[in-house]
């Protein structure tokens, strides 16, 4: 292990006595600890007036620093004076001046993503806010869903109709509310769909040419009123891929622009 200078004797105290024990202690550790990642400059000693200083203070102490440094002190820009000695690939001392311009536009900027941060955060906020909100009314509307009763109004019905002494023998009581019987209603539910009405085709009248036919398609009959034709939309034109019709005849409708085919279904 690396160890620490010996301190100095009595009367020997030297000026960076502290600053020296501290870097030979570092010495001493970057020496232990090889697996320590290093850049190519990992040690920047940063000398610089205290905050507040005026810009001809900071520039005199500067060019101050680098005298001692034996260096030429350079400006970067037009309000950043500096002054570095590199003692090999990865240990400097600097020395900065920065003008009160560079740091008052700093500050401004600083304000600035200040500001905007905490707009961001309190739009953040609001968001939030709705959100839990939106939820809230969303979770009473659904209570208010769950708890609903279905009302049902009970109307008592009007006294019955004296009944003629001809019906006195039949069951059936008829009631001035009701326009369909219990019986009709499930009557409805059994009956058969409605066959589509059919007519001779006009055309090869009932089947004479069927086989040629273009209305019926050898059917011999046609429907009575039939829909438009779902391939070209009645237009009795074909539609091409952009959804256009076309001079071209429907091959669906054969140009006539609705379904005729019956016989065997509707086309």
């Amino acid at each position: 292990m690396n160890t620490v200078p010996t301190p100095p004797r009595p009367g020997e105290t030297h000026p960076r006595f502290e600053l020296i024990v501290e870097l030979l202690t570092l010495v001493g550790f970057l020496s232990d600890h090889p697996e320590l990642p290093m850049g190519r400059e990992t040690l920047t000693i940063v000398l610089n007036q205290p905050s507040g200083a005026s810009d001809s203070d900071q520039i005199a102490f500067v060019r101050q620093v680098a005298r001692v440094l034996d260096v030429d002190p350079d400006w970067l820009g037009d309000t950043h004076f500096y002054a570095t000695r590199r003692f090999g690939k990865h240990v400097r001392i600097e020395a900065r001046a920065i003008l009160q311009v560079a740091m008052d536009e700093h500050e401004r900027m600083w304000a600035l993503g200040r500001e905007a941060l905490a707009a961001e955060k309190a739009a953040a906020a609001e968001l939030a806010r709705e959100v839990e909100a939106a939820k809230l009314e969303l979770e009473h509307r659904r209570a208010a869903a769950a708890e609903t009763v279905e009302m049902v109004v009970v109307v008592d019905p009007p006294a019955a109709a004296p009944v003629d002494e001809g019906q006195a023998d039949d069951d059936t009581v008829e009631y001035p509310w009701v326009t369909r019987s219990p019986e009709d209603e499930l009557g409805d539910l059994d009956d058969e769909p409605a066959e589509p009405e059919l007519r001779v085709c006009p055309v090869c009248e009932g089947g004479q040419f069927a086989d040629v036919c273009n209305a019926c398609f050898g059917s011999g009959r046609v429907l009575a009123n039939p829909p438009k034709c779902a391939g070209c939309g009645g237009t009795g034109r074909a539609v091409d891929e952009f959804c256009i019709a076309t001079n071209q005849p429907c091959e669906f409708c054969q140009g006539k622009g609705y379904q005729q085919r019956a016989a065997a279904g509707t086309w």
